[in-house]
């Protein structure tokens, strides 16, 4: 009997302000954590996952590749969100 997998295991990272999105990121703010994710999720449902509104997301990576916050994901995959840049 074939078992179907409901969720899967992304690492993530975050950058920038969007590490306060994150609880234990005061302990390791540059580590990257595991999320358990639906099959089918994508980058934004990543993030919403973690109550960071999409807005605040201007760049994502996954797998080392730019990507988009429609972006499929699967088991494994290393996801990289990143804010809006300022300076000048």
């Amino acid at each position: 009997m074939n078992e179907v997998r409901r969720s899967i295991a992304v690492e993530v990272r975050l950058y920038g302000v969007l590490r306060d999105y994150y609880a234990a990121s005061e302990l390791a703010p540059h580590r990257p954590f595991l999320v358990d994710v639906a099959a089918e999720a994508n980058v934004a449902e990543v993030a919403a996952q973690l109550m960071i509104p999409v807005e605040l997301v201007a760049g994502v990576a996954v797998n080392g590749a730019t990507a988009d916050l429609q972006t499929l994901l699967h088991e494994g995959d290393q996801v990289r969100l990143f804010p809006p840049s300022t300076g000048g």
